[in-house]
């Protein structure tokens, strides 16, 4: 599913769903190739998370890196992932500041 707003200014909300109970992660990359931030979530029950608040929410990316700093405005592109597994390709987002 498609991260919302997009594009974001800072945060940005990643929905996804489970078709079975896993670990989630979700990898936040630059045009280069490299993660920007690495967001590891606690074991989901199978389900869509697509709210921004409470049970079954997004995913949630605050527009920082991995050592908190605010990442600047430009194309980057995510992948939610299950137990390690790529539950799609890498989706664009756009961050505007």
């Amino acid at each position: 599913m498609q991260s919302f707003p997009n594009p974001a200014n800072p945060e940005v909300w990643i929905p996804y769903r489970l078709g079975s109970s896993a670990e989630v992660s979700v990898e936040i990359y630059n045009t280069k190739g490299n993660i920007v931030r690495a967001i590891e979530l606690e074991h989901q029950k199978s389900g869509r998370y697509i709210g921004e608040y409470g049970t079954n929410a997004s995913a949630h990316w605050d527009g920082r890196n991995n050592i908190g700093e605010v990442v600047s405005s430009g194309v980057y592109f995510y992948l939610v992932k299950a137990d390690g597994i790529p539950l799609s390709s890498p989706r664009k987002l756009v961050i505007e500041r």
